[in-house]
């Protein structure tokens, strides 16, 4: 498996988790859909790819934020991490395992400030979907606040 199909199930876990808890799922701004060139090199080295930008801003209530966190602190006990090592024990669904575990890890961080301070947590980005060749979204303009 290639690192980019790997980072691609990570993401699919990690929204497959999270992104069912928010109150205002896949609230893509009006201004999204909005096609972008992008070129990179010059010369005869010069190449462009076009993206479809989506802009996203997803917001989660104080009450969220802490059942997003309560989740994450359940799964990170002994007994899970014993389940998810049996687990791990057949390739294909130590990989998935792993991946979950890395994305929760990685995305956590937000989550336990917003709870830490009493608040509500907003994420707004921009995702940039190739329209052709290989099939590489990227974010950009991420933004974390704290309401």
């Amino acid at each position: 498996m290639n690192k980019i199909t790997k980072m691609m199930i990570s993401f699919v876990l990690v929204c497959s988790v999270l992104f069912p808890l928010s109150s205002s799922l896949n609230q893509a701004s009006a201004a999204s859909g909005k096609t972008v060139t992008e070129c990179t090199g010059y010369g005869y080295t010069k190449t462009c790819k076009k993206y479809k930008v989506f802009k996203y801003n997803t917001y989660w209530t104080k009450s969220e934020v802490k059942k997003v966190v309560k989740k994450y602190e359940a799964n990170s006990s002994n007994k899970q991490l014993i389940i998810d090592y049996i687990i791990s024990l057949a390739p294909p669904a130590g990989i998935a395992v792993l991946f979950k575990n890395i994305g929760w890890n990685n995305t956590i961080g937000p989550f336990q400030k917003a709870k830490s301070k009493g608040t509500g947590l907003r994420i707004k980005y921009d995702m940039y979907v190739p329209l052709s060749g290989p099939n590489i979204v990227k974010t950009k303009n991420y933004k974390v606040s704290y309401e």
